[in-house]
C-alpha cells in the first residue's frame, strides 16, 4: 500500500482534532483538579496516554 500525502494530511488532522480535544479535556479536569492532587496526578496520565495514543496511530498508518 502506497502512503498518500492526502491519507498523512488526513491523519495529521486527526491528530490535530485529538490533541485539542484531549487539551480542552484537560483544562476542564485542571480547572476542577485544585480540590485533590491524587486528581491532578491522573489527569496529567490520561493526558500524556491520550496524546501518546493519537501519536501512536500516526506511526501505524506511515
Amino acid at each position: 500500500m502506497s502512503i498518500t500525502a492526502e491519507l498523512i494530511n488526513e491523519k495529521i488532522k486527526d491528530f490535530e482534532r485529538d490533541l485539542k480535544q484531549v487539551l480542552e479535556e484537560q483544562k476542564k479536569a485542571r480547572d476542577s483538579c485544585i480540590e485533590s492532587e491524587r486528581s491532578c496526578l491522573e489527569v496529567k496520565r490520561l493526558t500524556i496516554n491520550a496524546i501518546a495514543d493519537a501519536y501512536i496511530r500516526i506511526e501505524n498508518t506511515i
